[in-house]
């Protein structure tokens, strides 16, 4: 995926219809800083989307990584896929059955208990 299609497929046609349905009174939508993000910021903001970027040095900060970090572990400990058929079926169980509301919850309260580090190293990575 490059920026162009992030911008005008993602963003465009999926991401900002959805969040203005779902949330027609507005929220907060927290991206990393790839590329392709930064480039769709101008055009959410354009759009009524609160986007917050995550401090570019804190992956402590960012709740993707965290979840990926659940996924590769789970992959790599539990399913050990041989093939990419495999790979998927574990992708799809780790979604399905392993990726709970109290993981999501927990890495949330993760980030509030960061934070207050990332402030005070003005934004670089804590190792909590």
């Amino acid at each position: 995926m490059d920026t162009t299609f992030f911008k005008e497929h993602i963003a465009t046609n999926a991401l900002v219809p959805y969040l203005k349905q779902v949330y027609p009174d507005g929220c907060r939508v927290i991206m990393d800083n790839d590329p392709k993000h930064s480039c769709a910021a101008p055009f959410m903001a354009s759009n009524g989307v609160n986007w917050l970027q995550t401090p570019p040095e804190s992956l402590d900060m960012n709740p993707i990584e965290m979840v990926w970090a659940h996924l590769k572990g789970y992959l790599k400990r539990v399913h050990k896929p041989t093939n990419k058929a495999e790979l998927i079926d574990g992708i799809l169980t780790f979604c399905r059955d392993i990726l709970t509301i109290q993981i999501c919850c927990d890495t949330i309260d993760h980030i509030k208990k960061v934070l207050p580090v990332v402030i005070e190293r003005n934004g670089a990575a804590t190792n909590m």
